[in-house]
């Protein structure tokens, strides 16, 4: 589960409780673990980019957080 500040929230699981993806049953723990850690990253990416985004266009413009 994903928090409304961004962090990801999962809840502990014992080894032994199956694990079963709806879109995707053959994935096992390590499979759900790297998606989450590549979703993760990417979460960042996007966020640095698009902070670096606004600031280039604050720079140029008198245009501030959309707001009239």
């Amino acid at each position: 589960m994903i928090s409304p500040d961004g962090a990801l929230h999962i809840r502990h699981s014992p080894v032994f409780e199956p694990l079963i993806a709806a879109d995707n049953p053959h994935a096992n723990r390590l499979t759900v673990h790297i998606l989450a850690a590549v979703a993760e990253h990417e979460r960042a990416a996007i966020s640095e980019r698009t902070k670096a985004a606004l600031a280039a266009v604050s720079s140029k413009s008198s245009w501030s957080s959309g707001k009239m």
